[in-house]
């Protein structure tokens, strides 16, 4: 990642390293290590995870960027997405990002949630040139790209 893209996706999540710390205060979370899910699906740009060890990509940027902040040692917890929950409960991990209400209707109310860090818009652009997509299938085996802005 770019050293200005790097910046940009620090400066935009201060508002969230304000409501975390918040929440890590007010929840009794004083462990010497901040202990940060990543799920196990994603992918670039989001996160690359290679032989359980998280290796590049904005959420890795944002943990370490609210680690440094709380001056606490980074520990990534990797995790599917089933098991997050469990864990936050239970203290064995401390918070992640990327993450949806949605995505946890039976668990919503058991967790803290802060405000929009950022949105995602899921488009497909192409050359004006280019025959008009129909259907996503059309793009199997294609070479895609992904842009955060």
């Amino acid at each position: 990642m770019s050293e200005a893209r790097k910046g940009s996706v620090l400066k935009e999540g201060i508002v969230f390293k304000i409501f975390l710390v918040s929440f890590l205060l007010c929840s009794g979370s004083f462990a010497q290590d901040l202990r940060w899910i990543i799920g196990e699906s994603n992918t670039l740009p989001l996160a690359l995870v290679e032989k359980g060890e998280v290796k590049e990509g904005i959420l890795k940027d944002v943990a370490e960027s609210l680690a440094k902040d709380l001056k606490k040692k980074l520990v990534f917890v990797i995790l599917p997405r089933g098991r997050v929950v469990q864990y936050l409960q239970e203290g064995r991990a401390d918070g992640l990002c990327y993450i949806r209400p949605e995505w946890f209707m039976a668990d919503k109310e058991k967790l803290q949630w802060t405000d929009l860090l950022f949105t995602n818009r899921e488009i497909v652009i192409q050359r004006t040139d280019a025959k008009e997509l129909e259907r996503f299938s059309e793009l199997k085996g294609k070479d895609l790209g992904t842009v955060l802005n």
